[in-house]
């Protein structure tokens, strides 16, 4: 070997050499590093009240020889409420008050009455490599002057809107032309405020004196009744024949009146019925024939004289059209009395004013009280209870409309029943489309229908 190859493999060892213990430093020093940053940390969990607190202060930090006193809570409904706490200190100048929870000075803060804050100091320990939270009070500062103290503050100028500053800076600054169209602006605005309230003060005034006039739940009653074109009645009754009186319907001069001496000299029934005023109903004709199958006693007279009365009413219901013709509409009732003419025109029509005409007119309205004046005449004489298809066929009108004439005299309008179906000798099919209205005692009317 020579000498440049030994030189050469010396070098190369010792390079290694120095790798290997550069590789060695650098290990232990991370090794070392690692355990310098290891570090625990633990949690006091004990409630001792002393010890250091933090502290926000407002402007400048009052002197350090500041003293302070602690005020708790001796007792509260809520655990929470045991942890506020009040720090006081003054110096000759100035009040301090500290509080670790959030004080309430609005509504909207209600839910955050209960809060407080919350933190938490470290305490590190070199030797044992420790850091230790502990839990502090924080106490937010406020101060109070003294000399201030009992000076009520100046109450701030109210906040103008847009609109009143921007006439205030044209006012100071503008053109004689602008703050002439500033003040003619001003006149001719229009108050919201002042408009509504006005507004909504008349409005209430006019419901008031509305109010005034109403009329009472009692009138309102009485004003339905009088409109339903029907007899009086009693609303106390306990059996039919008490709910409406003969004497409301027809007076018993008219009932006097009426052409019975011819019927009775009659000596066939083709006869009597050719006497009566309206011989072609149904109605009359049945209970003409009944009639006069018995002696006609003085019951059965008064009977007589009621059908008489009712075929009356059916005549001149005829003559609608033609009613202000009273010299035709008498020749077509047979020239009845005057008590009885007089009284069908005071009862079932009305003066109307035509061209400077009075003239007589039986309405629709007058009608119906007609209708309704005849069926409870129809009702004394068959017991108070009536079938609807019968009086419908002869007056011309729907049974429909019948039906609704006879509800609202405080009938009942039912379907026969099988007993009634079998005495009548009607069939099934016959009965389904027939009715019976029957008068309750005290009578029911329906309600009237909403528009």
């Amino acid at each position: 070997m020579s000498d440049s190859d030994s030189s050469s493999s010396l070098s190369s060892d010792s390079k290694q050499n120095n790798t290997n213990d550069a590789n060695s430093s650098k290990g232990k020093k991370r090794q070392r590093e690692e355990a310098e940053e290891e570090v625990r940390l633990s949690l006091d969990r004990s409630k001792d009240d002393g010890g250091p607190a933090l502290a926000w202060f407002p402007g400048v930090l009052p002197p350090k020889e500041t003293e302070y006193k602690l005020y708790v809570r001796s007792q509260a409904k809520d655990a929470k409420l045991m942890k506020q706490k009040i720090l006081h200190g003054e110096t000759n100048y100035v009040e301090l008050k500290g509080v670790n929870y959030k004080e309430i000075n609005r509504k909207e803060d209600l839910e955050d009455m209960y809060g407080y804050y919350k933190y938490l100091v470290g305490l590190y320990d070199k030797r044992t490599r420790t850091v230790t939270l502990k839990e502090v009070p924080v106490f937010n500062f406020s101060r109070v002057i003294k000399k201030r103290k009992h000076v009520k503050e100046p109450e701030p100028p109210p906040i103008k809107s847009y609109q009143e500053a921007k006439a205030d800076l044209g006012r100071t600054f503008g053109s004689k032309k602008t703050i002439q169209r500033i003040n003619d602006d001003e006149k001719n605005a229009v108050h919201v405020d002042m408009v509504a309230n006005s507004t909504q003060n008349s409005i209430m005034q006019n419901i008031e004196d509305k109010l005034k006039t109403l009329p009472t739940m009692e009138q309102i009653q009485s004003e339905i009744q009088a409109n339903r074109n029907i007899p009086p009645y009693n609303m106390q009754a306990t059996e039919p024949a008490n709910v409406y009186k003969l004497e409301d319907i027809v007076t018993i001069n008219e009932l006097n009146s009426t052409c019975l001496k011819r019927i009775l000299d009659a000596t066939t029934l083709e006869e009597a019925l050719q006497a009566l005023p309206y011989n072609s109903s149904k109605y009359i004709t049945s209970h003409l024939s009944e009639y006069w199958k018995f002696k006609f006693d003085q019951q059965t007279q008064r009977q007589m004289q009621i059908l008489i009365y009712i075929s009356y009413l059916m005549n001149f219901s005829s003559h609608q059209k033609n009613i202000e013709r009273r010299a035709v509409v008498a020749s077509g009732l047979y020239n009845p009395p005057s008590v009885i003419i007089d009284n069908l025109y005071k009862r079932y029509t009305e003066t109307v004013i035509r061209k400077k005409n009075a003239l007589q007119k039986m309405t629709p309205v007058l009608q119906n009280k007609l209708y309704c004046y005849m069926f409870v005449l129809c009702l004394m004489l068959d017991n108070y209870v009536l079938d609807p298809a019968i009086l419908a066929n002869d007056l011309c009108i729907s049974k429909i409309k019948v039906t609704d004439l006879l509800k609202s005299l405080g009938c009942r309008v039912d379907k026969l029943t099988k007993e009634e179906r079998e005495s009548g000798g009607f069939t099934a099919g016959q009965a389904k489309a027939m009715r019976k209205a029957k008068l309750q005692a005290p009578p029911v009317f329906p309600e009237k229908k909403r528009k």
